[in-house]
């Protein structure tokens, strides 16, 4: 037959043990709760800074559906919320022409080939069409890899470029009109020295 004092010294030993590591827990607890807070500090503040920034910030799943999407995601779309956006397919916006490309991309990526640029074209909701850049990596969202992207409105700047292509096609073709006519150039000039009767 067992010793009923030597089990119950062994309980009592235990029992001290856990006791003591209880106490120390709870002179742990100040420096957890502290770091509870600084870690929630850091969510808003990275919360606040995706949301509100002028950069479009989404997440896609690697099959195209919008995960996460801040206001400014919405914004060049012209969505009401980013909420709307969510479980969405990004096909949807994008134009025809870039579809194969954001397709590609979005595959070399995955294979982890990040941080490159690239342009592509989208449609708003409206059916407007809106030129942006695009940057993109890998990121763990809700436990799962996922498909960080970030944009920014090119519009103006590719509407900038078209502008001056076709201003420098008109000059080319004015330079190669005034050289294959220098005679006509030659004639306007004596015409206009002529005095008139």
């Amino acid at each position: 037959m067992h010793d009923p004092s030597g089990i119950n010294n062994e309980l009592l030993a235990e029992n001290a043990l856990l006791r003591q590591r209880i106490q120390e827990l709870e002179l742990s607890d100040p420096e957890r709760r502290r770091a509870e807070a600084a870690l929630r500090e850091s969510e808003s503040f990275s919360r606040s800074l995706i949301r509100y920034m002028h950069e479009v910030v989404i997440i896609i799943s690697w099959d195209g559906s919008i995960l996460f999407a801040n206001e400014a995601a919405a914004n060049v779309v012209g969505i009401a919320s980013p909420e709307e956006l969510l479980g969405r397919n990004m096909v949807e916006f994008l134009h025809s022409d870039s579809l194969n490309k954001a397709l590609e991309d979005s595959a070399s990526v995955q294979a982890g080939i990040e941080g490159f640029l690239s342009e592509y074209r989208l449609v708003t909701a409206k059916g407007l069409q809106v030129w942006v850049e695009s940057i993109g990596g890998k990121i763990i969202f809700s436990g799962e890899e996922e498909n960080l992207v970030c944009l920014r409105d090119i519009t103006e700047r590719k509407q900038a470029e078209e502008e001056k292509r076709k201003l420098e096609e008109r000059l080319q073709r004015a330079e190669k009109m005034e050289s294959i006519c220098p005679l006509r150039r030659r004639r306007r000039r004596r015409k206009r020295r002529q005095p008139r009767p």
